[in-house]
């Protein structure tokens, strides 16, 4: 869903943007790439699958980024969600280790674009709709699939049965529940997770 650019500055200043790609990543990437033009001293290095598609540039595993991650920040928690527009991932860890990898199924409604896409479809931003959602009443969505997921809410908006901020907080809240499902089916010991990736900056589905 987007593009990620960390880079270091020669003061040592660290500058990270998030760039939406609109379906295109390889002209935003370039765009990027002309903005920011480097020595050619410079390394770089990559993470993401799909960035070996676009680079013949040294590639690192997403785990192995977010072991590094960890230990920078100084943490050693015993799950690590990661948690973006696309992908919800699993890592149980032991000692800043990934020990295992529990991604969702490929269904759009388990990610977090999806959240996004529904609050458009009801002409909220998704600022609007999780202001919405915290006044929202749980309503029952075929949250299974994206597509009977849609076609429910609209029915219910159409026959006036709900709000969008009902809507707003079923599909948050199912998003919790499908993220909590996936850290059981880890089974594995827990004390402390941290969280990773957008949808950690959404206050109501960490609540």
């Amino acid at each position: 869903m987007t593009v990620k650019w960390v880079r270091q500055t020669a003061s040592g200043e660290i500058i990270t943007e998030i760039k939406s790609h609109g379906g295109n990543p390889s002209d935003t990437i370039e765009k990027i790439l002309s903005d920011h033009k480097s020595s050619i001293d410079s390394c770089a290095v990559v993470t993401g699958q799909a960035a070996r598609a676009f680079f013949n540039l040294p590639y690192r595993p997403q785990a192995e980024c977010l072991e590094k991650a960890l230990d920078h920040n100084q943490l050693q928690p015993d799950i690590l969600l990661s948690l973006g527009g696309e992908t919800f991932s699993v890592f149980p860890l032991r000692e800043g280790k990934v020990r295992n990898i529990i991604s969702s199924s490929k269904c759009a409604a388990g990610t977090g674009e999806f959240i996004v896409q529904q609050f458009q479809r009801m002409g909220l931003s998704l600022e609007e709709g999780l202001s919405a959602a915290v006044e929202g009443k749980r309503v029952e969505l075929a949250t299974r699939c994206s597509v009977h997921c849609k076609l429910d809410a609209t029915h219910k908006l159409n026959k006036g049965q709900c709000s969008p901020g009902d809507i707003a907080d079923s599909l948050v809240y199912d998003l919790a529940k499908k993220v909590s499902e996936m850290v059981e089916a880890a089974q594995w010991l827990i004390a402390q997770i941290v969280i990773a990736g957008g949808v950690s900056k959404n206050e109501l589905f960490l609540e």
